[in-house]
């Protein structure tokens, strides 16, 4: 991630900045389309402002990352 932003001219403080804006929007836009089927007339703003407001964040999944294995 150094070497990318470095490249690329930001800080790394800006682009973890937006990593975690990025999940928290992601998972406001889920929120807000599954009760928008329900019937339920929501905006994301209001959605975004809740989960801020509840400490509430997107559930990223990530793979668990390989490791070495031992000679057997």
């Amino acid at each position: 991630m150094k070497r990318l932003c470095s490249i690329g001219g930001i800080a790394r403080s800006s682009f973890s900045c937006w990593c975690r804006t990025a999940a928290r929007q992601a998972a406001g836009g889920q929120l807000t389309a599954a009760l928008r089927e329900s019937g339920e007339p929501v905006n994301h703003k209001r959605i975004a402002r809740v989960m801020l407001t509840t400490a509430l964040a997107g559930l990223r999944l990530r793979r668990r990352p390989g490791t070495t294995v031992a000679a057997r």
